[in-house]
């Protein structure tokens, strides 16, 4: 999903085997399926289907979704841009997509990250060699212009240290400048899991992380949100409603954060199928999207009457009816 959640998009396999297998490569019989939604899960779009190795692989703001259709016998493979299938071209072999923005970027199994061109924007000296980037943020005006967060664990120490925790860094990139700065390496007690949303104006980062736990001899075994603020190194856990107070349990399930969205927010409900969004708040108001019950919409705070403004998880504005909705 994108960094608001504005975007979402889930696969499956609905058929036969969609794993790649080294022995039998693909099942011809294999079917998986994806789907899209642009009002915060409520509702659902059947965007393309395809055989084994089909899923999806990332989305972009404008609403399109990168899939992969074919692994090829070397590990490689084949990419489109759904619902048009439209064919996407990596720059190299071994890399895999990361949606930026409209952009994508590609990771290499080695730690580089590389523009659409195949150029070069960043390689870090001292990556663990077995960590995956498994989360990059970021906003790009064009592909030459941008902003991008990435964050990755360092190699941990043979023999390793009886008091070792997991270390991580982050750098922040200007890919405009063709350059990279390292913000800050720092040590972490516990796992980090993800990176699921980053404010560059203020460096502050939404992560998931394990932390380690006195209470429980083993420490948490689920993560829990947290607020990392860059230029300090510091983060603050947030352990309700996700934290248990029972001794010896820490978190209540795996709470990992992809997105976040900031309210306030109404609710559509009672309408049996959708509400309106106008342009006007008037009933004669042109239409110009249909948000379906249990829709969050932000609530911009003005009113004309009994309209509200609101916007939709998609990124439309406009006016629709108190009466249906929760505020």
């Amino acid at each position: 999903m994108t960094q608001d959640a504005s975007v979402m998009a889930v696969s499956f396999c609905t058929k036969g085997d969609c794993q790649f297998s080294s022995l039998g490569g693909n099942d011809p019989n294999a079917e998986g399926a994806a789907f899209r939604s642009v009002d915060g899960g409520i509702t659902w779009q059947d965007v393309g289907r395809g055989g084994t190795s089909f899923g999806v692989a990332g989305v972009m703001a404008d609403g399109r979704v990168i899939a992969s259709t074919i692994e090829h016998d070397d590990g490689t493979h084949d990419y489109v841009l759904l619902p048009d299938n439209t064919a996407v071209n990596p720059p190299a072999d071994g890399v895999y997509p990361v949606p930026i923005s409209n952009e994508i970027l590609w990771a290499t199994n080695d730690g580089r990250l590389l523009l659409a061109d195949g150029t070069p924007i960043f390689a870090p000296t001292d990556r663990d060699p077995h960590y995956y980037y498994g989360s990059v943020l970021g906003d790009f005006k064009d592909p030459q212009d941008g902003q991008v967060l990435v964050h990755w664990e360092l190699p941990m120490p043979i023999p390793r240290p009886a008091d070792y925790v997991d270390r991580y860094a982050f750098a922040s990139l200007d890919v405009s400048a063709g350059s990279a700065h390292v913000i800050r390496q720092w040590e972490i007690d516990g796992y980090l899991v993800a990176i699921g949303w980053w404010s560059a104006k203020d460096d502050r980062v939404v992560i998931s992380l394990i932390p380690e736990d006195s209470t429980h001899p083993y420490g948490s075994q689920s993560p829990l949100p947290a607020i990392l603020d860059l230029r300090s190194g510091t983060f603050n856990l947030i352990p309700g409603p996700f934290k248990s107070d029972m001794p010896g349990y820490s978190s209540l399930g795996r709470t990992i954060v992809h997105a976040v969205q900031t309210g306030p927010f109404a609710r559509v409900t009672g309408t049996g199928s959708c509400l309106n969004i106008r342009t006007d708040p008037s009933a004669s108001g042109t239409v110009l999207t249909c948000a379906a019950d249990g829709v969050l919409l932000r609530d911009t705070g003005q009113t004309n009457g009994d309209w509200v403004s609101v916007m939709t998880p998609g990124g439309t504005q406009g006016w629709a009816s108190a009466a249906f909705l929760e505020r």
